[in-house]
């Protein structure tokens, strides 16, 4: 049976909708997969190709992102084990190609499915039909949420509203603090709300120094959610 390394991958209990696969569901896709090792930034496929498989995340942390006009990556999600991916652009009954990059952000282990396989495997298992409905729903509000952080000309409050969104999505208590439970690079975090790390260093040094927020590696303490919230009232 596989070992899939939920340990990695606290942030999904702390925000109900977002459904990793549980043992059981793991074990069946097993069955009907082929396992892949991808190395740091690896892409597992790129914009462009044919959607002929989704993806079971056994270790490690995927990056899910698109390109824009410019060349920049604007990061759409991560994800963590357990959890599907690649489904994005999967049509069951035309071919189509995928319009997202998703790039390993360390040694990661996969369960690549083929398209076919996993359709028959959803008609026979509704609830494993119902966590895919589940796990769409819950990316489509992410998606959401990144675009309405992007909305502010502010950059400060750009920023903010990133915290303020992961901090919802993704703290776990830790002593008398929220310690949003996700490992992120600075410019992973420009490049969720489309700045150059640069800015968001400066941005978050000063947000730190206010004592609104501080650091445990590279996940983020919230130490004063209501001071952030109260900084996007301020003109």
């Amino acid at each position: 049976m596989l070992n899939v390394n939920y340990q990695d991958s606290h942030c999904l209990a702390s925000f109900p909708s977002v459904v990793p696969l549980d043992s059981n569901h793991v074990s069946v896709v097993e069955n009907i997969s082929t396992r892949l090792t991808f190395t740091k930034d690896e892409h597992v496929f790129q914009a462009g190709m044919p959607v002929n498989s989704v993806y079971v995340l056994v270790s490690g942390r995927i990056k899910l992102y698109r390109l824009s006009n410019l060349g920049r990556q604007v990061i759409q999600w991560f994800s963590y084990p357990g959890e599907l991916f690649g489904l994005t652009d999967l049509n069951f009954t035309q071919q189509t190609t995928r319009s997202l990059y998703a790039q390993a952000c360390e040694t990661t282990e996969v369960l690549q499915v083929p398209k076919q396989a996993f359709v028959q495997l959803l008609t026979k298992d509704p609830e494993l039909s119902m966590l895919v409905i589940q796990h769409l729903s819950s990316r489509l509000n992410l998606a959401g949420d990144l675009l309405l952080c992007m909305t502010s000309d502010n950059a400060t409050h750009k920023v903010i509203k990133l915290i303020l969104r992961l901090y919802e999505r993704y703290a776990s208590h830790d002593l008398n603090h929220q310690i949003i439970d996700v490992n992120l690079t600075h410019q992973e975090l420009a490049d969720m709300v489309g700045l150059c790390r640069q800015t968001m260093t400066t941005i978050l040094s000063q947000l730190r120094k206010a004592q609104f927020i501080d650091f445990c590696g590279q996940k983020i303490i919230v130490c004063n959610a209501d001071a952030l919230h109260g900084m996007l009232t301020q003109s």
